[in-house]
């Protein structure tokens, strides 16, 4: 139950911070960028490959780029946001003399974090379906057949949901830890700028273990190179998650207040 109402008041802080409305601005942004671009050139992006493969093109487009260019600075943001609003408000010193176990506080606070992160995937998912349909009405040289692979389009959408996770866990750590909003934001930001170039990178030019880096592995459902192994990397992914949930558990329950 004490997990529960520290859940609740969490949900309740989100008032106090931009971080709802970031959860569905920046997808929301993301869509209308990529729309724009299909829209304005229908036949160096879609129709480049054959029109019956459109539905599949703009799916792999979409999530590419909010997975390179958007996910991890909204899980950045959003894990500062969240983690840092008593840790960086000095709130911390009143807020641990309630009676909730402090692993409650540190989970409600990832839950609710991994929680927008979902927000906004749904976001990202309903503007892919809705533009897709839309989209063909404003530019006619765009087809996008009727019979819509949704399986396929949920599958690449929850791959990289889910592999985003660990990146969750992480920054959500590095926040609770760390005493300054600069400390917390800069190892995100270094974790972004790897993962897009880890990802902009020839496979062939990387060393292996490149692949199972946090911020490069949600845009692994689209690689094509055949050493890559998606259900070995989901499995170590969320295992990594957990042990560093449980690390963030531990190094939070004996942090000192002064």
């Amino acid at each position: 139950m004490t997990l529960l109402r520290a859940l609740t008041s969490e949900v309740l802080k989100l008032r106090r911070t931009f971080a709802l409305k970031l959860a569905v601005l920046a997808p929301m942004a993301m869509v209308i960028l990529v729309a724009f671009i299909v829209a304005q050139s229908p036949y160096s992006t879609i129709n480049a490959a054959g029109r019956d493969n459109a539905w599949v093109i703009y799916t792999n487009m979409l999530l590419r780029l909010w997975s390179l260019l958007a996910l991890n600075l909204v899980i950045i943001l959003e894990s500062v946001l969240i983690g840092g609003i008593d840790q960086f408000g000095g709130n911390f010193k009143s807020l641990l003399t309630r009676p909730v176990h402090r692993w409650e506080l540190y989970s409600a606070k990832l839950l609710v974090t991994i929680a927008l992160i979902l927000i906004s995937s749904i976001v990202i998912l309903l503007g892919l379906l809705l533009s897709g349909f839309l989209l063909p009405l404003l530019e006619k040289q765009l087809i996008f057949r009727r019979d819509l692979p949704l399986a396929l389009i949920l599958r690449r959408w929850g791959a990289v949901f889910v592999l985003s996770i660990p990146t969750i866990a992480i920054q959500h750590c590095v926040t609770m830890k760390s005493r300054s909003f600069a400390v917390a934001s800069a190892l995100g930001f270094v974790g972004f700028i790897a993962g897009v170039v880890i990802n902009l990178t020839p496979v062939d030019a990387l060393p292996v273990w490149c692949q199972y880096a946090p911020w490069a592995v949600p845009m692994l459902p689209f690689a094509k190179h055949p050493t890559i192994h998606l259900g070995e990397i989901f499995g170590l992914e969320i295992i990594g998650g957990l042990m560093i949930s449980a690390y963030g558990i531990w190094e939070f329950g004996r942090k000192q207040v002064l």
